[in-house]
């Protein structure tokens, strides 16, 4: 997967996100936080473009989530549909990692 990061600015890309199913529950992981922020999807490059109030979140916080990803990061690299269980159950933990901010 990669990732772009500046304060306000996340772009993830990686043909994961071309699965319905993944995308959706990503994308409710920035529903959990009110920073004022917006999330797109570009089919074309598989991206999601995560743009926020850098003031509300913690810059912390984010790189908090670090071990997380890289715990699921050979199902996203070897990515089929027989890793999607892990993947969804990946974005589940990022999901209670976020939440437990409030």
């Amino acid at each position: 997967m990669d990732v772009n990061y500046f304060p306000g600015r996340i772009r993830l890309r990686d043909k994961i996100f071309r699965d319905q199913e993944i995308r959706a529950a990503f994308m409710e992981i920035v529903d959990v936080f009110d920073a004022d922020q917006k999330i797109s999807f570009n089919e074309k490059t598989a991206s999601l473009l995560l743009e926020y109030d850098a003031k509300k979140i913690d810059e912390e916080k984010f790189k908090s989530l670090s071990p997380l990803v890289q715990k699921y990061r050979s199902a996203i690299l070897f990515y089929d549909q027989k890793r999607k269980p892990e993947i969804l159950a990946g974005i589940n933990e990022l999901k209670a990692a976020v939440k437990s901010w409030a």
